[in-house]
């Protein structure tokens, strides 16, 4: 993943967009592969589709790793925010689900989000993976954690996603 890093830095260094393309690249390189950014395109063409999923995620994997004992360990909810919800959390799920941690999703063009949404607060589901669309104005008590997948780019949205699980009614 970083070799895959740098070589895009090198190669594109002065391209317009190229740091939302190193953020979604650190994010999880198949994210570019969702991606409607001109220059992700580019580089997914020049390397290749199967090029681009044949490069690990370092930080999914971590993240398997932290949660993994949480959820299935522990059995806590967590939720999951990330900047790029729909390019990068299709990718979380399916490692996250392969490895047996249910999700629910909540982001933009996910068509039954409310209904995730429930199935998170019932406890049907482990990890709510959310956009930062999902950060205002949503309540999720249920949870014992809260990630930031990356970090975000403003105090103003770290202040919300991780207010999302810190509620009076909450006994976590």
């Amino acid at each position: 993943q970083r070799d895959f890093y740098d070589a895009v830095e090198d190669l594109f260094a002065d391209e317009p967009g190229i740091d939302i393309v190193r953020r979604q690249i650190a994010a999880h390189p198949a994210s570019l592969l969702r991606s409607e950014s001109e220059l992700a395109k580019a580089i997914v063409s020049h390397v290749g589709p199967e090029g681009i999923k044949a490069i690990p995620s370092a930080k999914t994997e971590y993240l398997l790793d932290y949660l993994t004992p949480l959820t299935l360990g522990q059995g806590d909810q967590v939720v999951v925010f990330t900047f790029f919800g729909p390019s990068v959390i299709p990718h979380l799920q399916e490692t996250l689900e392969g490895a047996g941690i249910s999700c629910a999703l909540y982001y933009g063009g996910v068509q039954d989000r409310e209904a995730q949404k429930e199935e998170f607060k019932k406890g049907e589901k482990m990890v709510f993976l959310a956009s930062d669309a999902g950060s205002d104005g949503i309540n999720l008590p249920e949870a014992s954690y809260v990630v930031e997948y990356e970090i975000s780019t403003t105090y103003a949205t770290r202040s919300q996603r991780l207010a999302r699980i810190s509620r009076i009614t909450s006994d976590k």
